[in-house]
Formats: structure tokens, C-alpha cells, sequence
């Protein structure tokens, strides 16, 4: 046996995926099928890793038939499954090794290759390896002079395509002036949406998921705050323009058939309001990428995460820019777009426009964000959108919204400029 090996470890996580295949979201990025050294083990993840991408069964009598391994060693593995406090320090062990195997067999082909290799050819080689070792390892990769060039072509090519086929800008917000500034809710993105207590900003998100989900785009909603069924009300008032509070009092039939042959066949999804950590979040969001391939994840609103393990005793403000940057390289590594609510410290509108300062806790949201939008009415009591941060575009534009609220409906109407 390789010394290079933990075939306890490897067990381990297998059971670990059995018994919670949601553990599943978390050690993906870390561990492929190709690094078990085990062949029956690697079959059973890979066969594991497909069903559960494609949102299959993930039961031991359909993984012993498809893998074709026989169920005693599925029950064995589930016998010896991970702690779930020391999945990832398992799965960190059987990628080491896995690298480990490799940095030695690229070694042993080097060793037999010293008579005829010269110093410089010696020295290429464990170059090259430490290189590739590094890349396997998830590490940023540098390109080269000839894949840089290779890459600015590919992607004039790609973005040619997606612009004859409408699909050159991010998810559609469902309003011009912001889809034009912002390139839409684009991949790799955080989008934060700031309002102060009452002022809409869940309603707002709200709105965003109806007009990204009626464009035919999938995205999912977790909300920390309002429940499921409040949710629910506000979203159907949006799309039938009935007034909220008649929705809340029952008997609107017909809205309910009209909401479901809407949204029946669509890429909606939605979270209650049960509390979660950062790292539950960005689990939900994990699978449902893998899944269920949405494209955005609305988070309402990052004030309402609960506090886990270290983070507990962190400030506000560390706490709150931990989030924020969980939830940036959530983005990024998932290639979506997340729009995520905070809070804004003010009352009333007697301050005027509001700032990034005025961010409640965490003025380190505003510089993790791609784009920044405010929320919030002028003295002429008018809804204004501002797009304080925009990395993308123009920044400081204030877009005059129509905000009905008994229907919940709220529309781009113009620019507003200086009186």
C-alpha cells in the first residue's frame, strides 16, 4: 500500500455523503472522485456526485446498482462516517495525499530520467511540478503570454454568441436604467440593496425576484426575517396587482391559479424563515447551484444571519464583513449573482440622500460589494434608487421608483436630476 493513503479517512467521507448527502455541497470543492485511492470508494463518490447533480436518488440501493458496489460496503462505510466538526479536515487529508501520490510518481519519473536529463532540464521539471502541484491544489493559476491571447479570442467569440442570442448582460432586474448601469445581475457578483427599517427593502428584493424569475432566469430566496407565507403574499400581489391586504384576507382564487401558471414550471425558490449561519446559507445556495442551476440568491437581509462558533464573539462590524466576504466568494466560486439586504442607520428622511457611512454595523459591506443600491425617499417624499457603488458603470445616479404600497409593485419610472 502507497504510503501516501488513508483509507479510513476516505471511508469516512464516504459515509459522511451516505448518511448527510447535503455534507456533500461543502467537501465537493475540496475533494474529486480521482483522489481516492480506493477504486470501489472513488466509483461510489463519483456515481454519488453525479446523482446528486443532477438531483437524483441518492439512496444506497440506487448508489449499489448504478456503482456497482455491493451494498454491504455502502452500510460499512456509513458504520465509519466522519463527525460532521471533522468533514472538512478529513476531506482536506485525502486531497493532501492525493497530491502527495502525485508529487511522487512525477519524482520517480524524474529520478529514472537523471542520466540523460541536464541541470536546467532537471531544474524545468520540478518547476513544472511545483507548478502543477499548485494548480491541482485550487490555488489562483497565472496564464501564460500564449493562453492569454487564446483566452481574449475565446471570449470575443463567446460574448459575439451571447449577444445575438440575448444573453450578453447578467439575470434581468426588470428595470432599463438599473440593468444598463449594472450589466444586469451578472456571475461572480454581490449586489447589496440598503434601506432603513420599513422603508422596502425586502419588497424591493421581492420585485427583483419576480422580474429575474419571469425573464426565465432561476434563482432562490432565503429569508431570515418575513416567513414563507408573508413572502408568498407580497410575490402574488406583485404579480396580479391585487391589493395585499384583500390577498391576506383569503378567497382570491383566482390569483392563486393565475400565480401557479406562472410559476408552477419555473426557477423560483424559496426559504422560510428558520434561523441560519453564514455557512448554512451558503450551503443552501451550494445546492441549489448544483441542482437546481440557479443563476441569483437573494439573502434578506445579512443583520439576521445568526452568529456560529468564532464569529459569536466577533464585533458587528467583523462579524458582518466576515459574511459579506463569505458570501462575495460564494458568488464567485458558484459563478451567480448574490443580492443580499442590509440595514441602513437612519430615521425618517431628514438627512437627505443617505451614504455607505449609514451601512448599520459594517461600512466593509459597502467595499466587499460589487454595487451598492439605497433605498429611501427625499424630502418631496418621491422613492429614489440610488447606485451609490457600481463597479460596472456610472455610480451617484438617483432613479426616481414608483412604490405602490397596498399592491407591493414597485416600477423604474426616470432619472432624477438636480432641482
Amino acid at each position: 500500500m502507497n504510503q501516501f493513503t488513508d483509507p479510513v479517512a476516505e471511508q469516512e467521507i464516504v459515509g459522511a455523503v451516505l448518511t448527510d448527502p447535503d455534507s456533500f455541497t461543502s467537501i465537493r470543492p475540496i475533494v474529486t472522485p480521482e483522489m481516492f485511492s480506493n477504486l470501489k470508494l472513488e466509483t461510489v463518490y463519483r456515481t454519488f456526485s453525479e446523482q446528486y447533480e443532477k438531483n437524483g436518488l441518492t439512496d444506497l440501493a440506487t448508489l449499489a446498482e448504478i456503482s456497482g458496489v455491493p451494498g454491504h460496503v455502502l452500510v460499512g462505510c456509513m458504520a465509519e462516517s466522519a463527525i460532521p466538526s471533522l468533514v472538512h479536515i478529513k476531506a482536506r487529508k485525502i486531497a493532501d495525499q492525493f497530491h502527495k501520490r502525485h508529487i511522487q510518481r512525477q519524482l520517480a519519473i524524474t529520478i529514472a530520467q537523471l542520466g540523460t536529463l541536464t541541470p536546467a532540464e532537471i531544474a524545468a521539471a520540478l518547476s513544472n511540478l511545483a507548478a502543477d502541484v499548485t494548480i491541482r491544489n485550487h490555488e489562483k493559476s497565472v496564464f501564460s503570454p500564449g493562453e492569454l491571447c487564446k483566452r481574449v479570442s475565446a471570449l470575443q467569440k463567446t460574448r459575439e454568441q451571447e449577444r445575438k442570442e440575448g444573453r450578453h448582460q447578467g439575470a434581468d432586474t426588470g428595470y432599463p436604467v438599473v440593468q444598463q448601469l449594472l450589466k444586469g445581475l451578472a456571475p461572480k457578483r454581490m449586489t447589496v440593496i440598503a434601506a432603513a427599517t420599513g422603508f422596502g427593502k425586502s419588497t424591493l428584493a421581492l420585485n427583483l425576484l419576480y422580474n429575474t424569475t419571469t425573464s426565465g432566469h432561476r434563482a432562490l430566496f432565503i429569508t431570515n426575517e418575513n416567513d414563507v407565507d408573508t413572502n408568498l403574499d407580497r410575490l402574488a400581489a406583485i404579480h396580479s396587482g391585487i391589493r395585499l391586504k384583500e390577498l391576506e384576507q383569503g378567497g382570491q382564487h383566482r390569483a392563486a391559479i393565475s400565480f401557479g401558471e406562472q410559476f408552477h414550471n419555473s426557477g423560483l425558490f424559496m426559504t422560510d424563515n428558520s434561523p441560519r449561519t453564514v455557512e448554512e446559507i451558503v450551503g443552501i445556495i451550494t445546492r441549489h447551484a448544483i441542482q437546481h442551476k440557479i443563476k441569483v440568491a437573494f439573502v434578506d437581509y445579512i443583520g439576521e444571519i445568526t452568529p456560529s462558533g468564532e464569529s459569536s464573539r466577533d464585533t458587528e462590524e467583523a462579524r458582518l464583513a466576515r459574511y459579506a466576504q463569505r458570501l462575495v466568494d460564494c458568488a464567485k466560486s458558484l459563478e451567480l449573482h448574490v443580492v443580499v439586504m442590509a440595514q441602513l442607520n437612519r430615521q425618517g428622511n431628514t438627512k437627505g440622500r443617505p451614504t455607505r457611512a449609514e451601512l448599520a454595523g459594517c461600512f466593509k459591506i459597502a467595499q466587499k460589494a460589487h454595487s451598492l443600491l439605497l433605498f429611501w425617499q427625499d424630502e418631496k417624499k418621491r422613492d429614489v434608487l440610488t447606485v451609490d457603488k457600481n463597479r460596472q458603470g456610472p455610480s451617484g445616479i438617483d432613479i426616481h421608483m414608483d412604490f405602490d404600497r397596498t399592491t407591493q409593485r414597485i416600477r423604474e419610472l426616470c432619472v432624477l436630476t438636480a432641482d
